[in-house]
C-alpha cells in the first residue's frame, strides 16, 4: 500500500474528527522517503532539562593546579554529557576549533548505557537507542564548531556504517576523511580474516574553510612511487649538489655508490678513491673534486633511502672517470612529510571531548 492509498483509507475512516485526520495526514507526510530511519527513544535527561536549565558552576576546591606557569588551562565538566553540551551551546556556540569523541561502540558487551541501563543486542531498540544518543549530541556539537572547526569520531565495526550516514546528514556530507585502523595480528577464527576494529571519521562545518587536508587522489599524484613495503614516496633532492664547496670540511663525502648495473659512481673530479678504501679518509684535492651531500657514515645508515634514475645528461662519473647514465636521489615518503599548511603549535585553539571516554584528549 502506497501513501496515496493510505491517505484515502484515513479519509474514509469513521469516528475521527477532521483535526484528528489532519494529524494523521501530517504524520504520513513527515515520514522520510530516503535516508537513515530509526525509532527515536526519549532520554530521561531530556525531560529533566525541560524543568531545570543546565548551568555550569565552578568548584574551586576541586581544581587541579600545575606548578608550571605556562601550563594550559583545561576545564573538566562533571555531569551528564547532554547537559554539558546544552550548557555550552549558550556559551561556546561557534567557538570550538576541534572536537574529538570516542563514543560507545555499541557492541552489546556492556559498553553503552541508555537511561542508566546497559543496552545489549537482545534489546528491540538496540540500534535506535544508540542512533538517538548520537544524533542529539552531534547536532549540538556541530553548533559549537567554528566555521573552520573539525570533529574526529572514533568508532568500531558495529556502528560505523550507520554513523557515516548519520554524519552525512548532520554535516551535509562535509567529510574530510575516513581512516581505518587495520589489525595486523592474526586471528583465532580459523580461516577467516580478523575484522578491522577501529575507524576515525573526520567532518567539518565547511570544507572550503579548512586548510591542510588533501584527498588520497592528490597525495598519490604527489607521491607516485611505491616501495616494497607499500609506502608511497617521491624522488626528492639529488644526492649530488654542484654548488657544495668540497674544501669546506667535506673529506668524507667523496666515495663510490654502486648503481643498479654494478657501476661504481661518484661526483665529477680528479681525485679517485680506491674501490676498497675507506671513504672517510678521502679528501678533495681541489674544488673540482665534487662531493655528495651525505657523509659516508650517513650513506651507510641511509642507503636504503636512495633511488637511481637513468639520464644521458648525468654529471656523475664512474671509477674510470667516464660519464655515467645514472643520477642518485633521496626518497621522500608521504607519511614523513607535511605540506606546511598546518601550524602544529596552536596554543589558543579550543579542543573539546564531550564524552571524555579516556580522559586523554
Amino acid at each position: 500500500m502506497n501513501k496515496y492509498e493510505l491517505a484515502k483509507k484515513i479519509n474514509e475512516l469513521e469516528g475521527l474528527t477532521n483535526d484528528e485526520k489532519s494529524e494523521l495526514f501530517q504524520l504520513l507526510r513527515s515520514k522520510k522517503k530516503y535516508g537513515l530511519v530509526w525509532e527515536d527513544k526519549p532520554e530521561d535527561i531530556e525531560q529533566r532539562m525541560l524543568d531545570d536549565q543546565p548551568v555550569l558552576v565552578e568548584v574551586p576546591e576541586r581544581a587541579i593546579l600545575s606548578d608550571d606557569a605556562e601550563a594550559p588551562n583545561h576545564i573538566l565538566i562533571e555531569g551528564d554529557n547532554l547537559e554539558a553540551l546544552t550548557a555550552l551551546s549558550y556559551t561556546h556556540a561557534g567557538k570550538i576549533d576541534v572536537i574529538y569523541i570516542d563514543p560507545p561502540y555499541n557492541t552489546g558487551n556492556k559498553d553503552f548505557k541508555y537511561n542508566d541501563a546497559y543496552v545489549d543486542k537482545e534489546d528491540a531498540y538496540y540500534n535506535s537507542k544508540w542512533l538517538s544518543f548520537m544524533n542529539k549530541r552531534l547536532k549540538i556539537a556541530k553548533s559549537l564548531l567554528k566555521e573552520d572547526g573539525v570533529i574526529f569520531i572514533s568508532i568500531g565495526d558495529d556502528e560505523v556504517s550507520q554513523l557515516k550516514i548519520l554524519c552525512d546528514e548532520i554535516f551535509s556530507r562535509q567529510c574530510l576523511g575516513f581512516l581505518p585502523r587495520i589489525a595486523k595480528s592474526g586471528s583465532k577464527q580459523g580461516t577467516y580474516f580478523r575484522p578491522t576494529k577501529d575507524y576515525i571519521l573526520v567532518y567539518c562545518k565547511n570544507t572550503e574553510m579548512v586548510k591542510g587536508f588533501h584527498t588520497k587522489e592528490f597525495q598519490v599524484k604527489e607521491y607516485p612511487l611505491v616501495d616494497e613495503n607499500g609506502r608511497n614516496f617521491r624522488k626528492a633532492h639529488s644526492l649530488f649538489q654542484a654548488s657544495l664547496d668540497p674544501l669546506r670540511g667535506c673529506k668524507n663525502q667523496r666515495y663510490y655508490i654502486e648503481a643498479p648495473d654494478g657501476t661504481l659512481i661518484l661526483p665529477p673530479g680528479h681525485t679517485m678513491p680506491l674501490e676498497n678504501e675507506d671513504a672517510a679518509h678521502i679528501a678533495p684535492a681541489t674544488r673540482a673534486d665534487k662531493v655528495w651531500r651525505w657523509s659516508y657514515q650517513s650513506y651507510l645508515a641511509k642507503k636504503d633511502r636512495i633511488m637511481f634514475s637513468e639520464s644521458k645528461k648525468s654529471p656523475l662519473i664512474d671509477s674510470y672517470g667516464n660519464h655515467t647514465d645514472w643520477n642518485v636521489y633521496e626518497k621522500k615518503y608521504e607519511d614523513e612529510e607535511t605540506d606546511g599548511d598546518i601550524d602544529y603549535n596552536l596554543p589558543d585553539d579550543v579542543i573539546y571531548d564531550y564524552l571524555n571516554s579516556s580522559a586523554t584528549t
